[in-house]
């Protein structure tokens, strides 16, 4: 773990953390930096193939969670904001079993959340939805005419917030 603060985040780090976690009985840290290992770096498929089968050993003891969010590339973060992110989607997680929040957020996107349940033994699948941030859109147009964007009326020259989309303009 010093060297991984220290930066050292190399594919023999983060396998041998690993492994030592799984020797000193602490499986769900030890599922969850195989899954990294097996994640993050370029492997042969010998080497992914072992952490894999490291990985399939421990679910059956475990309560995992697959995040997944459309689109993917989300930040993840577990029960509370202000933890340091998980990784990012599509990810696999174990956690300890019972009830959990998932924060998941992405540049140019709202965060979403979603409460699930993870249980001994099984894998739960969780499907969070981000939303485009609204951008600021400003319509210059004659001032003696109607202006609505998507029916509602809009001031011709005022910033307004409109979400990413299709969106109808009309000028009467």
């Amino acid at each position: 773990l010093g060297v991984l603060r220290l930066g050292g985040e190399t594919r023999n780090v983060v396998f041998n953390l690993a492994l030592t976690l799984q020797e000193l009985a602490r499986e769900p840290e030890a599922f969850n930096y195989y899954s990294r290992y097996v994640r993050e770096f370029e492997l042969s498929a010998e080497d992914r193939a072992e952490g894999q089968r490291r990985i399939d050993a421990m679910r059956p003891r475990l309560a995992v969670v697959t995040v997944e969010s459309t689109p993917p590339g989300a930040a993840v973060r577990v029960d509370r904001r202000d933890l340091p992110v998980r990784g990012n989607t599509p990810l696999e997680l174990a956690l300890p079993a019972g009830e959990h929040t998932l924060y998941v957020w992405r540049d140019g996107y709202e965060e979403a959340s979603a409460a699930t349940t993870v249980t001994i033994g099984q894998t739960t699948r969780a499907l969070l939805e981000l939303v485009g941030q609204a951008v600021s859109v400003q319509i210059i147009a004659p001032s003696n005419g109607h202006l609505t964007v998507d029916g509602e009326p809009v001031q011709p020259g005022r910033a307004i917030p409109l979400r990413p989309g299709s969106h109808v303009a009309r000028l009467q």
